[in-house]
């Protein structure tokens, strides 16, 4: 089994949908951008996997799971992190963290992409 198939845990997917906290203690929650359904088809795209969202209206999860599967086994998993990791994507977090230690989106992206890999 190759090191690339644990990205496919579910724990790992809930990580990068945002849908559990990369971290989370008394002073703050941080999170990856939340993602929908459609949002995940999208991105699937940008890195040459076709999901329809309106035909096949699968859980956030499995859309995730297959953009991963694809990325694994065509070795495209550079691409994958690329676009996941894109800033822009962390932009809409701009107002979400109130914390008075981070300053910037710059900061906050960096905290969390930090936190996503520990």
């Amino acid at each position: 089994m190759s090191d690339l198939n644990l990205l496919k845990n579910k724990k790992i997917i809930n990580l990068f949908i945002g849908d559990t906290p990369v971290k989370n203690d008394f002073i703050q929650e941080q999170r990856m951008p939340y993602m929908k359904g459609f949002q995940i088809c999208d991105f699937s795209k940008k890195i040459g996997l076709e999901q329809n969202y309106n035909e096949a209206k699968l859980s956030r999860w499995k859309y995730m799971k297959n953009t991963i599967n694809y990325v694994v086994e065509n070795n495209k998993i550079n691409c994958f992190f690329k676009e996941l990791l894109e800033i822009k994507r962390f932009e809409e977090l701009a107002d979400d963290y109130d914390c008075i230690f981070i300053s910037s989106i710059q900061e906050k992206y960096w905290n969390i992409v930090n936190n996503l890999f520990q």
